[in-house]
């Protein structure tokens, strides 16, 4: 298990697999790694939350849809309204509850719709890629821009679209095309924007889309180097050649607090932020370790506050 939260947060990966085995969750370690439960159920997770749910006293509002979050400028506090889908009556009601704090953890739906970048050939860089263009150019004037392609390593018909592309869908020869056409060339290669939607066969295993990035929390980024927000320390690093050590700045990775920088009374957590990981596990952990640090926070901010007032 990989945590998206950092261990000096409190919550490591260990401490997860320790609260659920706590909760009555026995576990088991499949031969890939994996951590499942023993049931091979997944209710037993979601019951093990509902039950910890109803322990501490946490009133949970079902058939809800909330459309607005404002805040009053003079109390700093938030008004949270939207409407109920089925009212005693049958219809639609309205819905509103004034609030201290905010945890946006899911947001609407984009229906599976989405943009993915491809690099048709990872083993060039951009310069090279352009070089490799230029040459071909010089070399093989009089052939066709769209059936003559310099890449081996890509089809050619993906050549062909991605050189009438770069043309406006017109027929040229190398020696006939722009400085900028070859500069959508490039583009094309090195990262073609393709439009997604739909899902595949595993419908079930799809999470939402985008969400709020972490530049815009407390905490930084996931990047280790150059990030902002991230402690800084020195590391002792051997010259070449000998002569001793020389110490080099390091940025280490800043933990996420998930609050906004923008509404310090906002957390962001799960799904809303623009993170995801490579299979389901990761999102579920990243879902448990954010909401449990916004909830953990956000207790300490209420009782500070209240007790200050």
């Amino acid at each position: 298990m990989i945590s998206p939260t950092s261990p000096s947060k409190g919550v490591p990966p260990s401490s997860i697999l320790g609260w659920f085995n706590a909760h009555g969750v026995s576990t088991k370690v499949e031969s890939d790694g994996r951590t499942f439960p023993i049931t091979d159920d997944s209710r037993t997770v979601r019951d093990a939350l509902e039950n910890a749910r109803v322990e501490g006293g946490v009133e949970l509002e079902t058939g809800v849809t909330v459309d607005r979050v404002s805040v009053d400028p003079e109390t700093g506090v938030y008004l949270v309204s939207g409407f109920k889908r089925k009212s005693p009556g049958g219809g639609r009601g309205s819905f509103s509850v004034r609030a201290d704090a905010v945890v946006i953890a899911t947001g609407s739906s984009r229906g599976y719709k989405g943009h993915v970048e491809m690099d048709w050939c990872p083993d060039l860089n951009w310069s090279d890629c352009e070089s490799s263009l230029a040459s071909c150019k010089s070399t093989s004037g009089r052939k066709k821009f769209s059936s003559h392609s310099p890449f081996p390593s890509i089809p050619r018909r993906l050549w062909s679209n991605i050189a009438l592309s770069s043309t406006s869908g017109v027929e040229k020869l190398w020696c006939e095309v722009t400085k900028k056409e070859l500069g959508k060339a490039v583009e094309g290669v090195k990262r073609m924007r393709l439009k997604v939607e739909g899902k595949n066969t595993n419908k079930s295993e799809f999470t939402t889309a985008g969400g709020v990035d972490t530049k815009e929390l407390e905490g930084g980024t996931f990047r280790f180097k150059g990030t902002d927000g991230g402690e800084k320390k020195k590391k002792k690093k051997k010259r070449k050649g000998g002569g001793g050590e020389e110490e080099e700045e390091e940025t280490a990775r800043a933990p996420l607090v998930h609050r906004s920088k923008q509404q310090p009374r906002v957390w962001v957590v799960g799904e809303a932020n623009n993170i995801d990981g490579i299979t389901g596990g990761w999102n579920f952990l990243n879902c448990w370790t954010s909401g449990w640090v916004a909830g953990r926070d956000i207790g300490k901010w209420i009782e500070e506050n209240y007790r200050r007032g």
